[in-house]
């Protein structure tokens, strides 16, 4: 996966679903990222450290693989969460347990 993102632009897209009842909120946010060109030993490296396992994309933006980012239009994951977050605090959302 890294190899074939190495030198290359993609979308990551952050998304959250809650559900309470009859009611249903969705709400996603795009972010475009560019990995700067990834030689065979830093993938290897990158994998041998254990940080991709478990990851979509094998790689997590805030952790070891950020330094071979050259562009992401999100200034991080924490920016994307705050788009999700803040289209659910649009949506006046209010969960059970908030009513008590």
């Amino acid at each position: 996966m890294l190899a074939a993102l190495s030198g290359r632009s993609h979308r990551v897209l952050t998304a959250i679903a809650l559900s309470a009842g009859r009611r249903t909120l969705a709400a996603m946010s795009v972010s475009h990222v560019k990995f700067a060109p990834l030689s065979p030993a830093v993938i290897a490296a990158y994998v041998a450290s254990g940080e991709p396992f478990g990851k979509a994309g094998g790689y997590a933006i805030q952790g070891a693989m950020a330094a071979w980012i050259v562009r992401c239009s999100a200034s991080s994951t924490a920016a994307a969460c705050s788009r999700v977050s803040a289209a659910i605090s649009r949506s006046n959302w209010r969960t059970p347990a908030s009513r008590v």
